[in-house]
């Protein structure tokens, strides 16, 4: 994947789709498939990697992705926040 090609983690169904499969290469949206051409049951591991590593190079190893009900959202400092114990960085109410 060339670094500047544009990478969009909440636009696909699961956020692993944003990048091309370097295993079966599926296209950025498209499933992981088996050697068979039928549709895989899971991502390719090599895959989940790949978008961990763009996703963290994009923005930042404090950030997350969560899922609401408006659909994926990047949260910035969610991996942060976590860590400090916060839930949904609202503290301890």
């Amino acid at each position: 994947m060339r670094p500047d090609t544009e990478v969009d983690f909440t636009l696909h169904k699961h956020p692993v789709l944003a990048v091309v499969c370097p295993v079966c290469h599926a296209d950025a949206g498209v499933w992981c498939r088996r050697p068979s051409e039928h549709a895989a049951w899971d991502l390719h591991a090599a895959r989940k990697r790949l978008a961990d590593q763009v996703f963290i190079d994009r923005h930042g190893a404090s950030a997350s992705i969560e899922l609401t009900p408006a659909g994926w959202v990047v949260d910035p400092c969610g991996r942060a926040a976590a860590a400090q114990g916060e839930l949904f960085h609202g503290g301890a109410s």
